[in-house]
């Protein structure tokens, strides 16, 4: 048993309910922005670009609106988001192979390592995943979307389209620094999802087909 992400996991779930946790970070009042970091969209490498840092969280728009709702209203807002069987199986992959420390790990632990591979796991365990909120897997409009499906950031990037659309941050920003990838998979363009695997997918995330605007 990984006691470490265990520990790690209720200590922020503790943090989270006592409002303990703090979602805005000082380097976003450098440039007024505040980056939604949607798991498995590209965002180490944004973070180390916009902000020169390479540490991040996976807060939703209703986490920075509770701590500070004047920076909420008065901060430029931006996400990225992905196509969502890309994303899905970037998330496996990536927490397959451990992640980056031990909440990952913990995560490995109880969504993961018990499926014998993805399309296993889509099968029988993703929706699962998803309803205990394990984080790799919430949907992606819960981080950027209200009840209603309304978009309550400013800009929202894509992964298909991740140079041109830093580009576009990054002189609505003032930025000058280049967008490096970080913490890619390089798998998913092998993987060919069956059509069972797809239609599991899309019905477990049909919201974000329909808010998001990615094709069904």
């Amino acid at each position: 048993m990984n006691l470490l992400g265990l520990y790690r996991f209720y200590r922020l779930r503790v943090e989270k309910t006592l409002g303990l946790y703090k979602h805005y970070r000082s380097c976003f009042d450098k440039n007024k922005c505040v980056f939604i970091h949607i798991p498995k969209c590209g965002g180490i490498s944004l973070v180390e670009a916009v902000y020169g840092d390479s540490r991040s969280q996976h807060s939703t728009w209703r986490d920075f609106l509770i701590e500070d709702p004047i920076k909420f209203d008065s901060y430029f807002k931006f996400a990225f988001i992905r196509d969502p069987v890309n994303r899905c199986y970037s998330a496996y992959t990536y927490l397959k192979k451990s992640g980056r420390g031990p909440l990952d790990l913990y995560w490995n632990d109880r969504h993961i390592k018990k499926y014998c591979s993805f399309d296993d796991f889509v099968l029988r365990g993703l929706e699962g995943a998803i309803a205990n909120s394990a984080e790799h897997f919430i949907p992606q409009h819960k981080f950027i979307c209200d009840d209603a499906g309304k978009v309550l950031v400013d800009f929202v990037g894509r992964v298909e389209r991740m140079q041109e659309d830093y580009q576009h941050l990054a002189d609505r920003l003032g930025i000058t620094a280049k967008l490096e990838l970080r913490n890619a998979t390089g798998e998913e363009s092998a993987y060919v999802p069956s059509a069972k695997v797809r239609s599991t997918i899309r019905r477990l995330y049909h919201k974000d087909y329909e808010i998001l605007g990615y094709a069904h």
